[in-house]
């Protein structure tokens, strides 16, 4: 190789260098915003409308919406995303109100350590001691996971929801 060749050969080297590290750095970076609403009735023109409006307290008998606003603000797609959101104590998740659109949701009852679909089973003993499979109540959730099935591309977002009674 003559010199001249051995620089044009470095140069390529170098710019081929770059674009490795350039699309190695690329990656996303997903945030997650949440909000909580309850349905509140106003009147408007003599009639009763329902609206939701941000929760800033609750009281026993609500029913709270948990908005968990997604946006992937990185330059590479969120494949696989797992959103988790603890169910805030003094309140029981509403069976089904998870939504689950491009996202298989899973619900955890022993503080997220393990997740499970509906109905999630546990083992306990039995007045005998002797161990038997239970189906655990919605009241029971301390978590609900959410996995994203499709990717979430660079600038693109979503949102999931559940819902929980204030106890």
């Amino acid at each position: 190789m003559n010199h001249a060749t051995k620089k044009r050969f470095g140069a390529l080297l170098a710019t081929a260098a770059l674009l490795l590290s350039t699309s190695a750095l690329a990656a996303p970076k997903l945030t997650v915003e949440i909000s909580v609403t309850k349905d509140s009735v106003v009147t408007e023109n003599g009639q009763p409308v329902t609206k939701k409006v941000a929760a800033k307290e609750g009281f026993p008998g609500d029913l709270l919406t948990y908005s968990l606003a997604y946006k992937n603000s990185g330059d590479a797609n969120a494949v696989g995303a797992l959103i988790v959101d603890p169910i805030p104590k003094g309140t029981a998740y509403m069976a089904g109100s998870a939504t689950k659109a491009d996202a298989e949701v899973n619900f955890s009852i022993d503080g997220g350590k393990t997740y499970g679909a509906e109905p999630i089973t546990f083992e306990a003993l039995d007045e005998k001691g002797n161990k038997v499979t239970k189906t655990a109540t919605p009241e029971m959730y301390t978590h609900v996971r959410w996995k994203l099935t499709k990717p979430v591309p660079a600038g693109g977002s979503g949102i999931l929801e559940f819902k929980v009674k204030v106890l």
